[in-house]
């Protein structure tokens, strides 16, 4: 579970937005640099001067060039086109096209990279912010939290199967999460990063996921995206080498082979490649510039029109989110006075225990919006209740004595995931109090990161549940139903603040 506050850090220097040119689309605009535009179609409006190369920047790029020269070869060698670029390459975006120069800036100069590869004189460091089962809501909105750094120079994001099954809800696949990732991503950090966007199949190995709307945000966003179902797809379908089996595709139900894996990593190292070419060409000649380029992006309005009213211009998400046991991908939230609430890392969470949980938590905000998240996501089909949007706890604002009900809204209408404080506070410090959720509260002891709690000890086959409970339908162990009829209120033990 987590706590999202909308904040700006004290005495950071926040890069206003420049006025957005006309222009036929929306389209990001670098908010400090007029010279540069990330539309391909517009030309700078002046070139910079041609300047000789200092002979080390000179042999570095030589040096790298080489590699990815034969890197392209190999590729080429070893690859028809339908298992390069032809079918994967959704876009070459051009934002990420002019943040990915950061990055060669940094492999010429030997500076650290924060993820990488053909980079010799650099030290690569890698930041995996992912969680299992876990979609792009939270972990968007918490990248700078999940991944414990605010500098990052490539960002990958690969969400196709856990959206798919998290966000498609009765009124069909919802984009929101994913575009409030890619506003977070760009904006979050103390660079921009360059975003590349991978699609995997959906659940169970299956052709049907949410990548049509994400390239259309991919398109308004100009991102890379890189689809290696798409890939795949032809040669799995038709029983083709090299991937005619399930078991040249996924290791279990729809998990990727290690030839999965080697192939997309090969992908992103040969966009590198080709991409690093081109603009060492510049580079040798004096005009593509070898300083960092530190300017941050101008966000076009969202597709999806609820996301306008979070300022990511000047404000940014501060979370506290538990841990995995095994990394550090998460900050413990502080809670006072706490009781009847446990700290979980092997499914990190924050649970209920107790029917007389309670606890206080002090947030600081500075547009006014405070949001609280599940740690188990993955029940976005489970009834809201009207007076309480989901919530197993009942939240106060006692700031300064005052004791002010706050209710509980769930961000993305039909999806108990991620709520947002309402009404909307006053920026500046507050004080919450929760309390549990009056009658439904007694179910939740056994709560913790699973429906399988205590009044489900009698389906002895538990195991074959899934989210979507159909092994039940007529099961003989439904006659202890009565026990089940509170099942889905066994998920929201984990909506306690951070």
């Amino acid at each position: 579970m987590c706590v999202a506050l909308w904040f700006a850090e004290e005495g950071a220097e926040n890069v206003k937005p420049k006025p957005k040119a006309e222009t036929a689309k929306p389209t990001i605009q670098p908010a400090a640099r007029p010279v540069v535009t990330a539309n391909p179609t517009e030309k700078p409006t002046e070139e910079p001067k041609a300047t000789p190369l200092p002979l080390l920047d000179q042999l570095s790029i030589d040096e790298i060039g080489i590699y990815a020269s034969d890197f392209i070869t190999m590729m080429q060698a070893s690859f028809p086109p339908d298992l390069l670029f032809k079918n994967s390459l959704k876009d070459d975006g051009a934002v990420t096209d002019r943040q990915l120069e950061n990055v060669f800036r940094k492999c010429v100069k030997g500076d650290t990279i924060r993820l990488g590869e053909m980079c010799p004189l650099s030290e690569v460091i890698l930041h995996n912010g992912s969680r299992g089962s876990t979609g792009s809501l939270t972990l968007g909105m918490c990248a700078t939290t999940a991944m414990d750094t605010k500098a990052v120079d490539i960002f990958i994001a690969e969400f196709a199967l856990n959206d798919t099954t998290q966000y498609t809800l009765k009124t069909g696949f919802s984009s929101l999460p994913y575009e409030l990732m890619l506003r977070d991503a760009l904006t979050a950090f103390e660079v921009p990063p360059a975003i590349f966007n991978l699609y995997f199949w959906g659940p169970g190995l299956t052709y049907k996921t949410g990548q049509p709307e994400y390239v259309a945000l991919e398109k308004k966003y100009q991102l890379t995206g890189i689809s290696i179902r798409d890939l795949v797809w032809p040669f799995y379908s038709h029983h083709r080498a090299p991937y005619a089996l399930r078991s040249d595709v996924a290791v279990d139900i729809h998990h990727p082979t290690r030839q999965i894996h080697q192939h997309t990593a090969d992908l992103l190292t040969l966009y590198m490649s080709f991409h690093f070419n081109a603009w060492a060409g510049k580079a040798v000649t004096g005009a593509a510039a070898l300083a960092l380029d530190k300017s941050q992006l101008e966000l076009p309005p969202p597709a999806n029109p609820p996301l306008a009213k979070f300022n990511l211009a000047d404000a940014h998400f501060q979370c506290g989110l538990v841990p995995n046991v095994d990394r550090v991908n998460g900050v413990v939230p502080v809670l006072a006075g706490a009781t009847g609430v446990k700290v979980t890392t092997r499914f990190p969470c924050i649970n209920v225990v107790s029917p007389d949980a309670r606890a206080r938590l002090s947030v600081s905000t500075r547009e006014g919006w405070v949001f609280l998240s599940n740690c188990v996501l993955n029940k976005s089909k489970y009834r809201i209740a009207p007076d309480a949007a989901g919530s197993a706890v009942r939240l106060f604002d006692v700031t300064g004595g005052q004791r002010v009900r706050l209710f509980l809204v769930p961000v993305l209408p039909g999806s108990i995931e991620m709520f947002v404080v309402q009404p909307k506070l006053t920026p500046g410090r507050h004080t919450f109090e929760y309390l549990k959720y009056g009658k439904y509260a007694k179910y939740l002891k056994y709560g913790k990161c699973s429906t399988y709690g205590k009044y489900l000890k009698y389906l002895k086959y538990a195991k074959y549940l899934n989210t979507y409970g159909k092994y039940l339908k007529y099961g003989k162990y439904l006659k202890n139903a009565k026990y089940l009829k509170y099942a889905k209120y066994l998920s929201l033990a984990l909506i306690v603040p951070a």
